[in-house]
C-alpha cells in the first residue's frame, strides 16, 4: 500500500501589510513564514489544524497571525 504524503504550497497573503506569504511542513509541523518587510522565519510545532484555519480564516491573516500564531509557538528567524 502507497502512502500519499500531503504537500502545502506555499499561499500568498494578499492584502495583508504584515505577512507576505506562508507554507506549511507536515514532516516536521513547521510554519514558515515570509514576512512582507522581508523577514522570514520558523514557528515550530504547529498543528496542521491551525495552518488550515489561518488559510480559511474570515479576519486577515496578519490578525490570525497576531491572534493564533505570533506569540503562541515558538519562532525561529531565518
Amino acid at each position: 500500500m502507497t502512502v500519499v504524503k500531503e504537500t502545502f504550497q506555499p499561499i500568498q497573503a494578499r492584502g495583508s501589510s504584515h505577512i507576505a506569504r506562508f507554507q506549511f511542513d507536515p514532516e516536521t509541523d513547521t510554519l514558515h513564514v515570509w514576512f512582507a518587510g522581508g523577514d522570514e522565519g520558523d514557528y515550530l510545532n504547529v498543528p496542521v489544524a491551525v495552518y488550515r484555519a489561518w488559510t480559511q480564516a474570515s479576519e486577515s491573516f496578519g490578525k490570525y497571525w497576531v491572534r493564533h500564531i505570533k506569540d503562541r509557538y515558538a519562532y525561529v528567524g531565518a
